[in-house]
């Protein structure tokens, strides 16, 4: 999650049986920190840099619950379901870089849209902790004991609308437990559904906490503020890229017991989730106007003055026609987003649109099509638009410890 500068929270999750939320006794303080500041502190052992950690690309099929809740429903309409899918594809895109230790395939087992008369028992406010310590208790009661289907699930995520904020900071657009994933009480996250882009690069930043990722410069030596990890929103082509960090993170997660859901082999014998299009470029379908209206409203459009080859590396919008001036966000315009004659941005740069790939690292490609990448650097003009990751117990809920 993302945090202004501002000192980093304790979250005090107390030991109540009502909320079903059980710790083990020696663990009851958890940071909810800002990016920069320290991280909650585990047992976990980051391998040495100069070891290669896995030396062949182990498959991992991340099977994912998406629930929509009724403010990004309301907005949305009958187009709901079609955007989620496309905002998955570019989530999905960025897990199969082959800079990862692991061939992650993600792949989507339900959305499952809230409407009015279905939310009445999830408890939903601002506060972000509260509504992930709800969204967690509700799906597993909801979908392992009232959904027919008995659908299985790796993780969940909740897309919503509400304007979510931790210790009064309401930059945060994400939260999500730390080594949460596989844990039926904790592979959740909530992402805030801010804008196209801010809502694929949450669910992506999110999976990552899920999967033991911390933020770049957290209890790491990864420069913060420039990759997919980072603890601020960042512009540019290194958006897209997972620094070696969140690398060796991955591979100790997978290595640990915890990952056992993961396996390709035992998904193979669960009902398949729909694969996902990683090729797929929604930005010719949400367009820049389309993008700047979601963060600003129905009556701001990308702004005229801006050079279109450099809105792939941040997308700049004015509020309605009477103010000029152009505003940011600090995030690069969406993957298939019109940026000249016969051109779309792929990963932060303007390229021909016969150029579709999302995989590896395109520097080389965009390059080819003589135009520079704009820098990963934090835009001291940019809002900021935190994520934040709650670390999971290292208990189970009878408080015999996890290995790691």
């Amino acid at each position: 999650m993302f945090l202004k500068d501002v000192p980093f929270y304790f979250l005090i999750l107390a030991l109540n049986e009502a909320f079903s939320y059980r710790l083990s006794p020696t663990v009851k303080q958890r940071n909810v920190q800002s990016a920069s500041k320290q991280q909650f502190k585990t047992d976990l052992q980051i391998p040495n840099p100069d070891v290669q950690i896995v030396s062949s690309r182990r498959p991992i099929s991340l099977d994912l619950l998406v629930v929509v809740d009724t403010s990004s429903y309301r907005y949305h309409g009958d187009d709901t379901e079609h955007y989620i899918m496309n905002m998955l594809n570019v989530a999905a895109s960025l897990w199969q870089s082959s800079s990862l230790p692991a061939d992650v395939r993600v792949r989507i087992v339900k959305i499952h849209v809230l409407k009015e008369k279905h939310q009445s028992d999830l408890e939903l406010t601002d506060h972000a902790n509260w509504s992930l310590m709800k969204f967690c208790q509700w799906q597993r009661q909801y979908f392992m004991t009232r959904d027919k289907e008995r659908v299985h699930f790796d993780a969940a995520i909740l897309v919503t609308r509400i304007d979510i904020q931790i210790g009064g900071n309401y930059d945060a657009t994400g939260i999500a437990y730390n080594q949460g994933m596989c844990d039926l009480e904790y592979h959740c996250a909530i992402c805030e559904d801010k804008s196209p882009m801010i809502l694929s690069h949450t669910i992506t930043h999110e999976i990552g906490h899920l999967l033991g990722m911390r933020h770049d410069g957290n209890q790491n030596t990864c420069p913060d503020r420039v990759f997919i990890m980072s603890g601020y929103a960042t512009r540019g082509h290194q958006t897209f890229i997972w620094s070696t960090c969140s690398q060796k993170a991955l591979a100790e997660f997978l290595s640990s017991n915890r990952a056992r859901c993961l396996d390709d082999a035992l998904s193979a014998s669960r009902t398949p989730g729909v694969a996902l299009d990683t090729n797929a470029m929604p930005g010719r379908i949400y367009d820049a106007d389309y993008q700047c209206q979601m963060i600003y409203g129905a009556t701001a459009k990308a702004c005229k003055e801006q050079n279109k080859t450099k809105m792939c590396g941040m997308l700049k919008c004015q509020k309605d026609e009477k103010r000029s001036e152009c505003v940011t966000d600090g995030r690069p315009a969406l993957q298939g987003t019109s940026c000249g004659s016969l051109k779309w941005c792929l990963r932060a740069f303007c390229v021909q649109r016969t150029i579709r790939s999302h995989h590896d690292d395109d520097t080389a490609i965009a390059y080819r099509q003589n135009d520079q990448p704009t820098d990963g650097q934090y835009c001291n003009e940019c809002s900021t638009f935190p994520y934040m990751d709650t670390p999971a117990p290292t208990t189970n809920q009878d408080g015999v410890p996890l290995e790691l």
